[in-house]
């Protein structure tokens, strides 16, 4: 993992919820639009980054700034000025239970506006076998330290395809027989979704960010900003679609009694997280609070109901103490991005993930910062017309 150039860290989490997930990314939607204003208007600037000695307080045009914005972020079918405001380019860890984990892999890779595009279709029923169950979050580093027994991750990082981790983490009970995935011992791992358990993953993803800096470090010394976004007021994990088979649910809830597990409320992990961190400062949840998102079933796809989560999205979102939060935030997340460009070669690579290669005869050197690049030319080639060449990150027009 490319760590950012960092004064401290950002966490997105996302609530599990099935189709509203859809909701969630509604509210995310507007909170990058938020971002992109005040990103574009040098009077906010100048006035967010004046205890920031030195801060680039030029309007930025997209979240590379001051990079230019590569070729394929444009053309969405979104709002295209908000597509090039990217959100990994604002969170350090992005994290997600089930539909959550889906939207967080894609928001690592693709523009906001491409996540939007991506379709949705029925999913067929499954018959599922009792299994004993663990908690597992799949991460694409290692973890320097040692991690207990009991750790949901065994410290190393996943190398397998990135849709084994979608088919792992979106494998509802009732609606796909668990994902196999080979270890390196040459175990073989199965994997569902862990909606029952840990609907709202956001104390997972605090405590795992928490074991990238020293291990005295507080809350407050690691993060600046901690995002947590629900998918509404839910009803008990009953909730599939007419014609489910039952079988599975409850040899699921059998399996989550003998494991220990607790059935997850999203809402107490949101007020255990409020006692611990206080909210709008550090912590911030933005879920909306109508109780007719309980109505809305876990697999309900029809533009009848698309039509009702945009309402119900909207009307929360209208709310002034909601819009004052979501302004506070995006504030927040801007500062943020804009102090770490005091230190240009280490926001190059994190933004671009860009790298460079020794051009000269006979050389295969390659390094992530410019810096390292002109010290090796400097140190091996002196005289050398040579330029290096830069690579960055190539975005799919597709």
């Amino acid at each position: 993992m490319q760590s950012s150039p960092r004064v401290k860290y950002n966490l997105l989490s996302f609530d599990g919820g099935g189709m509203r997930g859809y909701g969630s990314m509604l509210i995310l939607e507007r909170l990058m639009r938020y971002v992109r204003d005040i990103e574009g208007d040098a009077k906010c600037l100048a006035d967010l980054l004046k205890d920031v000695p030195d801060a680039n307080c030029d309007p930025a045009e997209s979240s590379f700034h001051p990079h230019d914005c590569p070729a394929g972020i444009e053309g969405s079918a979104m709002n295209e000025e908000v597509n090039k405001f990217l959100p990994c380019h604002y969170f350090d860890c992005i994290i997600g239970t089930s539909t959550g984990g889906l939207i967080a892999m894609m928001l690592g890779r693709l523009p906001l506006g491409k996540v939007y595009d991506s379709q949705w279709s029925p999913i067929k029923t499954n018959e599922n076998e009792e299994m004993n169950e663990v908690n597992y979050r799949f991460q694409t580093y290692d973890t320097p330290e040692e991690t207990n027994s009991g750790d949901p991750n065994l410290g190393t990082a996943f190398t397998g395809p990135l849709w084994w981790v979608a088919r792992a983490c979106t494998a509802a009970p009732t609606y796909f027989i668990p994902k196999e995935i080979e270890a390196l011992n040459g175990n073989i791992w199965r994997f569902k979704d862990a909606g029952l358990v840990l609907q709202n993953p956001t104390q997972e993803g605090v405590d795992e960010v928490l074991r990238w800096g020293p291990p005295s470090e507080t809350y407050a010394q690691c993060f600046n900003t901690i995002v947590s976004i629900g998918t509404g007021l839910q009803r008990p994990p009953k909730n599939f679609g007419p014609g489910r088979a039952p079988r599975g649910v409850w040899l699921d809830t059998l399996a989550v009694i003998k494991a220990g597990f607790k059935f997850d409320n999203p809402e107490a992990v949101h007020k255990n997280m409020s006692r611990t961190l206080g909210v709008n400062g550090i912590y911030w949840r933005f879920n909306g609070d109508s109780h007719e998102w309980g109505n809305i079933k876990l697999d309900q796809y029809d533009e009848g109901t698309m039509t009702k989560m945009r309402t119900l999205a909207n009307t929360y979102l209208a709310r002034e103490d909601v819009k004052h939060d979501l302004q506070e935030c995006a504030k927040s997340l801007v500062k943020h991005r804009r102090q770490r460009l005091k230190q240009q070669d280490a926001w190059e690579r994190f933004a671009l993930a860009v790298e460079y290669r020794c051009a000269a005869p006979g050389c295969f050197n390659h390094y992530n910062l410019k810096e390292d690049m002109e010290n090796h030319m400097r140190r091996c080639h002196r005289g050398n017309q040579e330029k290096a060449k830069r690579l960055i990150w190539r975005y799919d027009r597709s």
